[in-house]
C-alpha cells in the first residue's frame, strides 16, 4: 500500500506531466504563432453576485415566507402546550385534560415535522431549478463572450491558480447585469 504523502507526490507528478503535455500540444497546434487568449471565470463569485441570483433569492423568500411564518406559529403553539403540560399539577388539571394536552402536542409536533419537511423539499426543489437556469444562462454568456472576443480557452473554477490578468469574472458579471436590466 502506498502512503498518503507518496500518493500526493505521484498525483502531483501526474498533474504536472499532463500540464506540460497540454501546453506543448496547444503551442504545437497554434502554428500561426498568435498568442493564446485564455480567460478564467470564478464560478462561485458569478453565481453569488449575479443579479439574477439575487432576484431569484428574493422571489424564493417571498414565496416561502408565509409557510415559514405558519411553522413559527405552530412552534409557538407547541411550546405553549408543553408549558401547560409542565405546569399541569400547579394548574389543577385532571388526568383527562393532561391526556388531551399530550394528544394535541403530539399532533402538532407531527404536523410541524411534516410541514417543515415539505417546506424544505419544495424550497430545495425550486432553488435547485433556479440554480440550474442561472448556470445555463452563465454558460451561455461565457460562450457568447468567448466567441465575440476570440478566446482560445476559458476555464472555470475550481482551478489551482489563475492570474488576475486572465480573470474575466467581472466582465461576465457586467454582461449578466446588462441582461437583468433588459
Amino acid at each position: 500500500m502506498i502512503s498518503k504523502p507518496k500518493q500526493y507526490f505521484i498525483f502531483s507528478l501526474v498533474l504536472i506531466t499532463s500540464a506540460v503535455f497540454f501546453q506543448q500540444s496547444v503551442v504545437a497546434q497554434n502554428s500561426n504563432n498568435q498568442p493564446l487568449k485564455i480567460g478564467y471565470v470564478n464560478a462561485n463569485e458569478v453565481v453569488s453576485n449575479a443579479p439574477q441570483a439575487k432576484i431569484a433569492l428574493e422571489e424564493l423568500n417571498q414565496k416561502y415566507s408565509p409557510r415559514e411564518a405558519e411553522l413559527l406559529d405552530m412552534q409557538t403553539e407547541l411550546r405553549k402546550l408543553e408549558e401547560q403540560l409542565s405546569n399541569a399539577e400547579g394548574n389543577n388539571l385532571t388526568g383527562a385534560e393532561i391526556s388531551q394536552l399530550r394528544t394535541e402536542a403530539r399532533a402538532i409536533d407531527r404536523e410541524l415535522e411534516r410541514a417543515s419537511a415539505d417546506l424544505n423539499e419544495d424550497y430545495n426543489f425550486d432553488r435547485n431549478r433556479r440554480l440550474e437556469e442561472l448556470q445555463a444562462l452563465i454558460s451561455e454568456v461565457i460562450l457568447t463572450m468567448a466567441k465575440e472576443e476570440n478566446f482560445d480557452l476559458i476555464v472555470q473554477s475550481p482551478v489551482v491558480w489563475a492570474s488576475p490578468r486572465i480573470d474575466i469574472t467581472g466582465d461576465i458579471l457586467e454582461r449578466l447585469e446588462e441582461l437583468s436590466q433588459q
